[in-house]
């Protein structure tokens, strides 16, 4: 062809090059929850949170009726996080072998642990972590009145927030680990929230719920001698 021909193809088949639309990207998609395998039965969970920690089996029953507790493949205890639906949206594994410790969290920081949140109730108690919350509970049954929430450390303001939202919530209960970042996270929890409900510091006179726990079954073990 001459000159001018090849110019004119040219400029036509740079036209359909510049008029297709460029490849939308593909949205990035969530990952689905996938939550551990459970076992056979519960046996190292039992062992190790009545035997261990000191949590009464009836407690441990409930928890596991209530599907906020089971044993994984593995033998860790899982607890499980749910929405106010009751979907699943996390857990949190606590390892059951007394000589090496071992705690994971799955899912999203905006979905603690929550247990007793029962209509009505408008108390809500924040520990640190689910074994915590069934210590304090078994020191002061009079705490399952209240909505029982483990944050999985002493951050997550973020789902408290939410909780709040959800439930008709006038009084926080902030019962974190009596040692320097539990009083800490006591004075910023109450910074935040103090002007929305009634803000109350209940600590444990041992550094953690569980070990105030433990020391009281041993000194009643030594009275009943």
């Amino acid at each position: 062809m001459s000159f001018g021909e090849a110019i004119k193809a040219l400029t036509k088949h740079d036209e359909r090059v510049q008029s297709t639309k460029p490849m939308a990207k593909e949205e990035k998609q969530e990952q689905p929850l996938v939550m551990p395998e459970r076992a056979e039965n519960n046996r190292r969970v039992f062992a190790y949170l009545n035997r261990t920690r000191g949590i009464p089996i009836p407690m441990i029953q409930e928890l596991i009726k209530e599907k906020l507790l089971y044993q994984d493949k593995k033998g860790n205890a899982i607890f499980v996080c749910r929405d106010k639906s009751g979907e699943v949206r996390g857990a949190m594994i606590r390892g059951t072998l007394t000589d090496k410790s071992f705690k994971q969290r799955m899912g999203s920081g905006l979905f603690p642990f929550v247990w007793g949140a029962a209509a009505g109730k408008t108390t809500m108690t924040l520990t640190e972590a689910p074994i915590e919350a069934l210590s304090l509970a078994t020191l002061h049954p009079e705490i399952r009145q209240t909505i029982l929430v483990s944050l999985g450390g002493i951050d997550f303001m973020s789902s408290v927030e939410k909780l709040l939202e959800q439930y008709p919530i006038k009084r926080l209960i902030l019962s974190f680990n009596n040692d320097e970042p539990g009083r800490e996270a006591i004075q910023r929890f109450t910074q935040r929230f103090g002007q929305q409900v009634e803000v109350k510091a209940f600590l444990p006179s041992a550094a953690d719920w569980n070990e105030q726990l433990l020391s009281f079954k041993r000194e009643s073990r030594c009275f009943e001698r």
